[in-house]
């Protein structure tokens, strides 16, 4: 994988490079938005339309590099219409017994996509499920007995990712076709369109009161859009490649953006002006979030590694030097102490944030790992990866506790229900699986 996408004939290729044999990079509504759903999404203050922002490149100082030294464990006119809401009622509900400790696991099968499923997210209450498909659909399910409530149609291309507003009454998806599309979660209407950017779109993400979106395209620009009206609040422009990812710290204050271009930028989230560019990776950079405090940033890239960098000025604190290959995320705990990253390589570390030192090394998974989260107590970790399975590790030791095998393909993502008692995947096989701990 080169450190510049741009070279890719279509623009659907840059989505469907590397993540499996012959579909893309998992897209992380479920990284983003998880944090997100952990609280680390944020606000930007409402007001002017289509404000351009560009600022200079402040440079990281020297990044102090540690190395994993632990033992690896083993173990934009608004258009109201309505959406098609057909009802999709086929799911699938049994006893698994998936874990090394052998106990049953509650699977509950989601079937109603026909292509693949990259994302499928909880809403904050945890009473609903949305996820998003190549089918060009979203659709919104109910957790308590898997049924479909509302299909979500009205995108002419795949649908990139899908999350719920911080107060659940509202969706919003992003497309491969461009654009954007707020929804309303209990009836399935189409509330808003969200229309500027020039390619395709990634993952949405809320701010944390739910009234602005912010999007990432690979027009090389992020945009911040008023959730109401489907105004565009400010246009991000800055970086010189694709930007994978757009996320709002936990105040409000701030936009942190990821880009092909091998850099990070932490934005004003009122100005659209520049703040921090940080630069230090030698590769993509495929996510940015930052600590549920607001003061730290990490970041994942291409080069094989991490950094942990202080969002306020940004210097680079911490290269997390570990892994052999790509990255292709890294988040904070809820806490904030640690940090996990998940590498094709096939595992993921655990990080002290305090030293940059590995905890543990999860290397139980054969092949690529795709995704890696916390749970919202931070005690547990879930990893997917392209061998088709998730697996559920003990974030203190490193043990793994349970394998999730019930998908037929690779798993893209997996999040956690805000109470820690569930885990919903998303997959190449078309389907998303809820399953009970």
């Amino acid at each position: 994988m080169s450190a510049s996408m741009g070279s890719l004939n279509e623009p659907s290729e840059l989505f469907r490079h590397g993540a499996a044999e012959s579909h893309a990079k998992p897209r992380r509504a479920g990284v983003t938005l998880l944090l997100v759903g952990l609280g680390a999404v944020a606000l930007a203050v409402a007001g002017v339309v289509a404000l351009i922002a560009q600022g200079e490149d402040t440079t990281a100082p020297p990044v102090t590099t540690t190395s994993v030294t632990t033992t690896p464990v083993t173990t934009t006119p608004v258009t109201t219409t309505s959406a098609t809401t057909t009802p999709v009622t086929t799911t699938s509900v049994e006893s698994v017994a998936t874990s090394p400790r052998s106990r049953p696991v509650k699977a509950t099968t989601l079937t109603g996509h026909t292509d693949i499923v990259w994302s499928a997210v909880f809403s904050l209450d945890g009473t609903k499920i949305v996820t998003a498909s190549d089918d060009r659909t979203a659709i919104i399910w109910d957790v308590a007995s898997g049924t479909a409530l509302s299909r979500l149609t009205g995108h002419s291309d795949q649908v990139a990712g899908a999350v719920f507003s911080p107060d659940g009454t509202k969706v919003a998806t992003a497309s491969i076709d461009g654009t954007a599309i707020i929804w309303d979660a209990a009836t399935g209407t189409r509330l808003t369109t969200l229309t500027g950017h020039d390619d395709p779109l990634n993952s949405p993400a809320f701010s944390p009161d739910g009234t602005k979106v912010a999007t990432a395209s690979l027009d090389g620009t992020a945009m911040i859009w008023d959730v109401a009206t489907g105004t565009a609040l400010s246009r991000l422009t800055g970086h010189t490649d694709a930007v994978w990812s757009a996320v709002f710290s936990p105040d409000g204050t701030k936009v942190v953006t990821a880009s092909v271009d091998r850099t990070a930028i932490i934005w004003d989230a009122a100005t659209g002006a520049v703040l921090s560019t940080l630069t230090g990776h030698t590769n993509a950079v495929w996510s940015a979030v930052f600590s549920p405090d607001g003061t730290k940033v990490v970041t994942a890239s291409d080069d094989s590694t991490a950094i942990i960098w202080d969002a306020a000025t940004g210097t680079a604190l911490f290269r997390l030097v570990g892994h052999t290959t790509f990255l292709w995320s890294a988040v904070f705990s809820p806490d904030g102490t640690k940090v996990v990253t998940a590498s094709l390589e096939g595992t993921a570390i655990i990080w002290d944030v305090a030293t940059g030192t590995a905890l543990s090394r999860l290397t139980d998974h054969t092949d690529r790992v795709l995704n890696a989260t916390f749970s919202p107590d931070g005690t547990m970790v879930v990893t997917t990866s392209d061998d088709g399975t998730a697996i559920i590790w003990d974030a203190a030791t490193g043990t793994a506790l349970f394998r999730l095998t019930r998908h037929t393909d690779g798993v893209l993502s997996a999040t956690f229900s805000p109470d820690g008692t569930k885990v919903a995947t998303a997959s190449l096989d078309n389907t998303a699986i809820i399953w009970g701990l």
